[in-house]
């Protein structure tokens, strides 16, 4: 069976399918008290719904359920027990919200540590499950899960459910741009306060040319070279002045 609804959102978002709760039940407070705006949307709904959607009981919810057109929020142990028991039930996504059952004792009680362990020790060798075996599941589990893949709705993979990876991704691009960017013109200006004791001067687009071209061979030396130029009157014979790199060139301007 595939069912419309799939998880609270989308229970919110439709109106066809009524639903409600136990009246003045846990599960009642829990959506009258919610800050989250899906959960006060339903809330405001249960509010306003005629006839009203709130119950007596548990049973009386389950009867509706079975009617159709119904939705009952109900406690996960209730709600586990009734759909162990009735194949014509079945639970939608997982729990809204989790809590936990605990024991009271008075402060300072004796009692509170020796009841602790014990139901540790429990929970330690299965006897809590083996309980929950025997009183919620049905003896001959007349109600088994539909196998997986069979009549249940495949969410499909969309832009939108991975835009966000491309986002990020073309954020760290302009980021390292910026970078590469700020990272040329740093050295470039140090650079170029030794060129001008060297000679004639390159052009500023020039070396962005060399470094892309750098970059993309992707080969040959790691280290970058620069002022490449010749230098008459550094060196009469005009020789090509020898390739130095950026990290020479950094170690010269602080000497």
């Amino acid at each position: 069976m595939v069912s419309p609804i799939e998880n609270a959102e989308d229970l919110a978002a439709q109106t066809n399918i009524a639903y409600g709760t136990l009246d003045s039940g846990t599960t009642m407070t829990f959506f009258r008290d919610s800050m989250i705006e899906t959960y006060k949307k339903m809330w405001a709904y249960m509010q306003k719904k005629k006839p009203s959607v709130f119950v007596t009981s548990y049973d009386e919810g389950i009867e509706r359920v079975l009617q159709g057109n119904f939705a009952f929020l109900m406690e996960s142990t209730m709600l586990d027990y009734a759909v162990q028991r009735n194949c014509n039930l079945t639970q939608i996504n997982g729990l809204l919200d989790s809590k936990g059952y605990g024991i009271a004792t008075p402060m300072g009680s004796p009692w509170k540590d020796q009841i602790s362990l014990s139901i540790l020790d429990l929970q330690e060798k299965g006897e809590i499950q083996m309980l929950y075996n025997k009183w919620w599941k049905p003896p001959n589990d007349m109600c088994v899960p539909e196998e997986s893949g069979t009549g249940t709705k495949t969410n499909t993979l969309d832009f939108k459910n991975i835009c966000g990876v491309f986002a990020v991704l073309l954020v760290g691009l302009i980021i390292s741009i910026m970078v590469s960017i700020f990272e040329f013109y740093h050295y470039r200006k140090k650079i170029k306060q030794i060129e001008q004791r060297i000679g004639p001067q390159r052009s500023t687009w020039r070396d962005l040319v060399d470094e892309l071209w750098f970059v993309l061979k992707c080969q040959g030396s790691r280290q970058r070279t620069v002022l490449m130029h010749r230098c008459e009157q550094c060196h009469p014979k005009n020789r090509m002045i020898e390739r130095r790199s950026r990290r020479d060139f950094i170690e010269a301007s602080r000497l």
